[in-house]
Order: structure tokens, then sequence, then C-alpha cells
């Protein structure tokens, strides 16, 4: 009687190999892909926006100017970063007389209404702390026309002031005592500064330096 026996017939050595081979070239294969795939990936989240958008795209622009302390522009509403028209504000009583853009003051100001209800006088230091004073030409949507009775006297701190060229009075003692000031920044001209009525004890501010023609820059 003979026994059956079930033999695993091993595979040819020459067969395995390859078989090694073509996998470890596979692999090699699908990691290269995986690094291309990622480079390009890459590249187009980085690229500018002008060299993804589509073949012939025309910008859009918001009709509303859009603005900083210092120019105004019309927005891409295209979803792209670009604008049109930018420049420099036109400023005239502290309004761009372009895009409407208000010069602010320095927070903390005090103000007082004019019996007639037309008009501002800064007529206190207030809260404001700054060496470097801003008076804004428009406050509450009126004009802010003078400086008033010791509003700044005995701020031994304060080192300059922009003045806007709605100002036409300084009254007696506004810059009293203001040994440091130095500079006045006046968005007018000369002509338009002489015209300023100021009162008497204002030695400090008729001393100071005046620069004319001034466009604040925040």
């Amino acid at each position: 009687m003979q026994h059956a026996f079930s033999v695993d017939t091993p595979r040819p050595r020459g067969i395995e190999t390859r078989r090694k081979k073509y996998e470890k070239k596979l692999l090699s294969a699908l990691f290269a892909l995986a690094a291309v795939s990622g480079l390009a990936f890459a590249f187009s989240a980085c690229a500018p926006q002008d060299e993804l958008q589509p073949e012939g795209h025309t910008h859009e622009f918001a009709d509303a100017w859009s603005a900083d302390s210092e120019n105004h522009w019309h927005a891409a509403v295209c979803g792209h970063d670009e604008n049109d028209g930018l420049a420099a504000h036109v400023l005239e009583n502290g309004v761009c007389t372009v895009c409407g853009y208000t010069v602010e003051g320095t927070a903390g100001l005090e103000y007082a209404l004019s019996d007639d209800g037309s008009r501002y006088t800064v007529s206190g230091i207030g809260t404001a702390t700054a060496a470097n004073i801003t008076v804004p030409s428009i406050h509450n949507d009126l004009p802010v026309e003078a400086i008033g009775e010791s509003a700044f006297e005995g701020c031994t701190s304060l080192k300059s002031v922009i003045l806007p060229d709605s100002i036409t009075a300084v009254d007696k003692d506004a810059f009293g005592g203001c040994s440091s000031l130095e500079t006045v920044y006046y968005a007018g001209g000369k002509e338009d500064f002489e015209k300023i009525d100021i009162g008497i004890n204002n030695s400090n501010f008729e001393t100071a330096e005046i620069i004319f023609d001034y466009r604040p820059q925040f």
C-alpha cells in the first residue's frame, strides 16, 4: 500500500525576485506621484491670484470708496486683492473732497456748542493725555472753529498741535503756560493762518514753529 502525501511546490527563486522588484517599483512610483501632487497643490496655493484667474478675466470694483488715513481707492469685488483709483486724500477743512474721509481728532477733548448751535469750540483738554494733540475740523457733524479760552492752559507736556483750516480764533490763555509747545501744524496756508484771531497770553503758541499746508498722517 502506498501513501499519498501533499507536497507544497516551492516557487522558483527567479519569479519571487521579480515579484519583489515589481512591488518596490510600484511603491516608488506611488510615492513619487504623491510628492508631485503635493508640490502642485502647494504651488497653486501660493501662486499669485493673477496667475490662477481664468484667461480673459476682468476685475470688478466697488462703486463705494475704501479709505485709510492717507489714501482712498475702489476695492475689487471679484475676489482678488486689487484696487482701482488709489490716490492720496484731497483735504479741505479736514474732509477729503473726493471720498468724504474725515480726519479724526484726539480722543478725550472737550467741546462747547455755540449758542446758535452751528459750530463747536474746543473748550478743554478733557481726558486727553497725548503730547501731540489733533483738533478735528468736524465734531458731531458741525465745524470746529475755535480754541476756547484756557482750553490747554497749563498743559506743560503739550509738544505739538494739529489745527484744521476751519479754526478762526484762538481765545486768550488757550495755550497759556504750554512751555513745551514747539510745533503748530496748520492745514491751511500762511495767509489763512494770519487771519486767525489770537487772543492775549498765547506767546507759546505764537513763538512755536508753524508748519503750513499740513496733511495729517496717522
